[in-house]
């Protein structure tokens, strides 16, 4: 019973982050484009993010749903994978935003440690808190532009 809380709120991480990016995929554009081979950028960049976001929540919804062990795998490869992702675009375009929760911030090392290392352990609990602190702290207080 103690995995469940931290479970869900990882899976509530990344549901929120899956839907801010199917709302506002210009946020991380510039990071997707980056990533993109130069024939489809940028006009494919907001729909990746978008398919990225309904794979988000997709993930999300299926542990859910799921036995607590299917969601600890489900939250251990989503969080490595969007890991990975974020050393990535840190490596290709430092200063691009990486829009996971609709903020401006560039990647950051809070992005990376944001994995939890085992989905069962502790630091899960507080991977989720520190993967939005890191994306919301430099978000603009004006809206953001549409790209």
């Amino acid at each position: 019973m103690q995995l469940v809380v931290p479970l869900t709120a990882l899976l509530g991480l990344l549901a929120f982050a899956g839907l801010t990016k199917i709302a506002r995929p210009s946020t991380g554009a510039d990071a997707v484009t980056a990533l993109l081979p130069r024939r489809l950028r940028p006009a494919t960049a907001r729909h990746v993010l978008r398919v990225v976001g309904l794979g988000e929540v997709a993930i999300a919804g299926t542990g859910l749903a799921s036995s607590t062990r299917v969601a600890g795998v489900l939250v251990a490869v989503a969080y490595a994978g969007l890991a990975l992702i974020a050393l990535r675009i840190k490596a290709v375009a430092p200063d691009a935003s990486c829009g996971c929760v609709g903020g401006e911030a560039p990647v950051s090392s809070a992005h990376r440690s944001a994995t939890p290392r085992s989905p069962t352990s502790r630091a899960g609990s507080r991977s989720a808190s520190t993967a939005g602190r890191a994306c919301t702290r430099a978000a603009p207080a004006t809206p953001h532009s549409t790209r």
